[in-house]
């Protein structure tokens, strides 16, 4: 595997925010952008862009369905709990989180 120099700045992928984690969230958000972060600190963030909560079949997304909502910038994977639930009542599961936030 090849190793990345973020320091080098090759290519256009690399930008330096030059602060701590608000200003990189709020950059990204801006842009829209990638940027990594932990769940905790994104979950706290408050100058979030819209915001649409996504409930998967009852037999659940297909593992490409799955990848390709992750590589979306600001998309944030949360699981409700062991169990699997009924699409109506994860929904409401995942409001109730939201609303928790």
């Amino acid at each position: 595997m090849a190793e990345i120099d973020p320091k080098s700045g090759a290519g256009g992928w690399y930008r330096d925010i030059g602060g701590g984690m608000g200003q990189a969230l709020n950059a990204a958000t801006a842009m829209p952008a990638y940027t990594l972060s932990d769940r905790g600190t994104r979950l706290s963030f408050k100058n979030r862009g819209p915001l649409a909560v996504l409930v998967g079949p009852e037999g659940g997304f297909a593992e490409d369905e799955r990848q390709a909502l992750i590589r979306q910038p600001n998309v944030v994977r949360l699981a409700l709990g062991p169990r699997i639930l009924r699409a109506d009542t994860a929904a409401v599961a995942a409001l109730a989180l939201v609303a928790a936030v």
